[in-house]
């Protein structure tokens, strides 16, 4: 399993953000965060991931 730290992901973002336009969201949760049947399972991440990824086709593949 790979760790990603703040600090890697940091530096990840600003690599993208140089060429695109970038929006990431971190969620204070654990993996497999949004897995209902986990102890980690961290509901309120959970759904505002889902929604994201819901909306996100929505407003820029489908216009």
């Amino acid at each position: 399993m790979v760790a990603t730290t703040r600090e890697d992901a940091a530096k990840f973002m600003n690599r993208l953000k140089a060429k695109k336009k970038l929006t990431v969201t971190m969620y204070d949760a654990d993996r497999a965060f949004a897995n209902p049947s986990n102890p980690r399972f961290n509901k309120e991440a959970a759904s505002d991931a889902h929604e994201r990824t819901i909306e996100f086709p929505k407003k820029n593949l489908l216009e």
